[in-house]
């Protein structure tokens, strides 16, 4: 029975050396093999973030130039509502001396 016994613990023992060998190089294969996963799909990865950041950063600037640009325009209409105004004034006072000058014209004839 001792023999037996022995024999049994022997195979035990040695299962379980066989089967955590095994399980050593199954993890050290799939370590490998993730490693080359990841080292092969980083490269895209890494450049899908590099586009990214770069779309991100042209957004801005595109963002920033509307900015700018919608200020030009506020600055210009601006500048258009002013010299409307002034040419307005101008033409009012023109019209004035027109009035003038046609009533003065008047007084001197009638003189």
């Amino acid at each position: 029975m001792s023999s037996i016994k022995g024999s049994a613990e022997g195979l035990k023992s040695d299962g379980i050396q066989g089967q955590g060998s095994e399980i050593l190089t199954r993890h050290n294969f799939e370590t490998v093999l993730a490693q080359r996963n990841f080292k092969s799909n980083d490269a895209p990865n890494h450049v899908q973030d590099l586009d990214i950041v770069e779309l991100r950063a042209r957004a801005r600037a595109q963002e920033e130039e509307i900015l700018s640009l919608r200020e030009q325009v506020a600055v210009a209409c601006m500048k258009e509502l002013q010299l409307l105004n002034e040419k307005y004034k101008l033409e009012r006072q023109f019209s004035e001396l027109r009035m003038l000058a046609a009533a003065s014209a008047k007084v001197v004839n009638t003189e």
